[in-house]
């Protein structure tokens, strides 16, 4: 904790929530902060904002690392922070912060991490130029905020900067707060399809099954659309079963609209849920085919010597329960014997 004396002999008391709270030095350089009057209600130092925003991405810059983002509802998660810490909840649990971000899906499904740090004083223009300069010293030197900063898988964030008068102790002191908040990279809005993945996944077949001395399948358009039909159907309305409400069981399905209809049918289905994760969803294929062939029942569809074609679809999407919101990625594996 820093004091600064002035001919008032003010208190000045500084409290760092960092993940390893480490205490940085002043900078050199001061950051310039527009003069206001001591505001009524709860005012927002955007200017502090923007200057602290600047010099973190400086700083991921000089690590090889992208800007952050700064995309809808990450400042407001920030600014509501912020507002809790004006209030006295300077403790927030890990359940209470999921519990707001459920206003913002996609951000429900995150991996995400904060650092907040707050003041109290007197209100002048050098309490606020203080505290800006603390929070830029913070950014080059404070480890627990920093090991959030330079963290690869943190692509985006929001800042709060907000000030308020309250009562402490039975008295009247300006309290300033900053929040950060960082979070991966959110998913796509809606059920989204991974083509890509797909595509692997029938490689990753193929090859197991050359491998094996057994005939490539060869992909069948329709059974593809028809496995994208079923994988969106899973993802919208939050199950995992062959039987469908809508669409029936698979061979059902799968006779009702192929033509010529085939005269073996079969499904294989696999899932992965929890926060939406760029790198695990590039691993998706090989994933689901590992997990596929652990299991006796889907590795025998897998390897039937007689199947000749196959349809595999891949889908993502957000979905809702009542213990929380997940990202929920889906392949659905259909395969046919063709009759000739």
């Amino acid at each position: 904790m820093n004091n600064r004396n002035n001919r008032q002999c003010r208190r000045l008391a500084v409290i760092l929530l960092l993940l390893s709270a480490v205490a940085g030095c002043l900078p050199q350089q001061r950051i310039p902060v527009k003069t206001v009057p001591a505001p009524e209600g709860v005012y927002r130092f955007a200017q502090i904002e923007e200057e602290i925003l600047w010099l973190m991405n400086r700083e991921r810059e000089k690590h090889g690392l992208p800007a952050f983002s700064v995309i809808t509802g990450l400042p407001e998660v920030a600014d509501w922070i912020a507002g809790k810490n004006l209030q006295g909840e300077t403790d927030l649990k890990r359940e209470e912060i999921y519990s707001y971000i459920n206003n913002f899906p996609e951000f429900a499904v995150t991996a995400f991490s904060m650092n907040q740090v707050w003041a109290t004083g007197s209100y002048d223009q050098e309490y606020v130029d203080w505290f800006a300069q603390k929070r830029a010293a913070d950014v080059t030197g404070a480890r627990g905020l920093r090991d959030n900063l330079l963290n690869p898988d943190m692509t985006c964030a929001g800042l709060s900067c907000l000030g308020a008068t309250v009562v402490e102790d039975g008295q009247e002191t300006y309290k300033m707060v900053f929040v950060w908040f960082f979070s991966s990279t959110p998913p796509p809005p809606g059920l989204v399809s991974y083509p890509q993945a797909a595509g692997e996944n029938i490689q990753v077949l193929n090859r197991e099954r050359q491998e094996r001395g057994l005939r490539q399948l060869a992909v069948h358009p329709e059974l593809t659309e028809l496995a994208l039909l079923k994988a969106r159907d899973m993802v919208a309305h939050d199950y995992f079963s062959h039987d469908s409400e809508r669409l029936g069981s698979p061979n059902e399905m799968i006779l009702k609209r192929l033509r010529p209809k085939p005269q073996t049918t079969a499904e294989n289905l696999w899932k992965l849920e929890g926060t939406f994760d760029l790198k695990i969803l590039a691993e998706v294929a090989g994933k689901a085919h590992d997990g596929l062939m652990n299991s006796e029942g889907h590795r025998k569809n897998l390897l039937y010597t007689d199947f000749t074609h196959v349809g595999v679809a891949c889908v993502g999407g957000i979905v809702d329960r009542p213990d929380g919101k997940y990202y929920q990625v889906v392949m659905v594996q259909l395969f046919i014997k063709q009759s000739r």
